[in-house]
């Protein structure tokens, strides 16, 4: 079975990234953690294959995405 994974940003730039990996963790669920580079030359490249609203936090499960931190919680596995 495929682990979801948690891409997210830089962790001291903001605590919504910091949410839906503390509530994964709580809940007992295993998945993967994912850093990209904001401002890198080819960022945009990367988040936009993560994250088809061009932001990150996401979390990818298979072929779903969710690229907000409440919805995360939502939809946490």
């Amino acid at each position: 079975m495929t682990r979801p994974t948690c891409v997210i940003g830089k962790k001291a730039y903001t605590p919504w990234s910091l949410r839906p990996r503390l509530l994964m963790r709580r809940a007992g669920i295993d998945f993967e953690e994912a850093r990209l580079p904001l401002y890198a030359e080819r960022s945009n490249g990367h988040i936009a294959a993560c994250s088809p609203c061009g932001e990150v936090q996401a979390l990818i499960d298979r072929e779903v995405r969710v690229q907000d931190a409440l919805a995360t919680a939502e939809y946490a596995p």
